[in-house]
C-alpha cells in the first residue's frame, strides 16, 4: 500500500507536491484504494475500543496496587470439615436432595441437638477466579452481563509483579490514542476543459477521491 500511494504521489506531482499533467489511475490502482479506505474504516471501533481502554487504565483507581491485573471471583462453599478447621456449618438433610434447614428450624435443630433425617455439616467459603481484565470498568461490564449465572461476587485487584507479559500488554494500551481517520481530499476544481492535459488530471484526482468516498460508503 505505501509503494502505491508513493507511486501515485510522483505520478501526481514532480516529485515536489507540484501538480503535473497526464497523469491518470488504473483500475486496479481505484480498487486497491478502495479497499484499503475500507478496511481502515472498518477497523475504526475497534481502535475507538482500544483507546477506551487505554484511557481507563490512565485514568482509573489502582487500588493501591502496581499495574494491576483487575479480577472477578465468585464465592464457593466446600463442604465436610470437621470442627477442628471450621465453626461455620449448616443442618442439612441428605435424604431429600440436601435440604438445608431455614434459620428458625436450625435454631431449633441446635437445641434438640439434632433430630432424624438431618446433618449438621461444616463448612467453608473460599473465592474461585472468574476471569481476569486490565480495567475495573472491564469487571463491573463483565459482571452487568453474566453475573446472574454467578451468585455472591467481587472485583479484586492483583498484583503483576514480574508478569512481564501482561505489564507489556498494559503499557502499550496506555499508550494507545484513537488514529485520525482518514480525510478525503477536497474535490479537484481546476476548470480548463480546453486544456487536455489540465482536464485529464482533473479527472484522476477526483477518480481517487471518489474511490475514498465509496469506500466510506460501504463501512456504515
Amino acid at each position: 500500500m505505501k509503494d502505491l500511494m508513493e507511486k501515485l504521489r510522483l505520478r501526481f506531482t514532480s516529485g515536489n507536491n507540484v501538480p503535473v499533467t497526464r497523469a491518470h489511475i488504473t483500475l486496479d490502482e481505484y480498487e486497491t484504494l478502495r479497499a484499503r479506505v475500507a478496511e481502515l474504516d472498518a477497523g475504526s471501533e475497534v481502535h475507538q475500543s482500544i483507546a477506551q481502554i487505554g484511557e481507563l487504565i490512565r485514568t482509573q483507581d489502582n487500588r493501591i496496587t502496581d499495574q494491576p491485573i483487575f479480577i472477578v471471583e465468585r464465592q464457593r462453599t466446600e463442604w465436610g470439615f470437621s470442627t477442628e478447621y471450621s465453626d461455620e456449618y449448616k443442618w442439612l438433610n441428605p435424604e431429600n436432595d440436601y435440604e438445608e434447614a431455614d434459620e428458625e428450624f436450625a435454631a431449633e435443630l441446635d437445641e434438640a441437638e439434632g433430630m432424624i433425617g438431618w446433618e449438621k455439616v461444616y463448612y467453608k467459603h473460599y473465592w474461585e477466579f472468574v476471569t481476569a481484565c486490565f480495567t475495573e470498568q472491564g469487571c463491573k461490564d463483565y459482571l452487568s452481563r453474566n453475573g446472574h449465572n454467578l451468585g455472591k461476587t467481587r472485583i479484586f485487584a492483583c498484583g503483576s509483579y514480574r508478569n512481564d507479559e501482561w505489564q507489556i500488554v498494559r503499557k502499550f494500551l496506555m499508550s494507545y490514542t484513537t488514529p485520525q481517520p482518514v480525510r478525503v481530499p477536497d474535490e479537484a476544481k481546476i476548470y480548463s476543459n480546453h486544456i487536455l492535459e489540465v482536464r485529464e488530471w482533473r479527472e484522476g484526482w477526483n477518480a481517487c477521491r471518489k474511490a475514498m468516498l465509496a469506500a466510506q460508503d460501504d463501512s456504515k
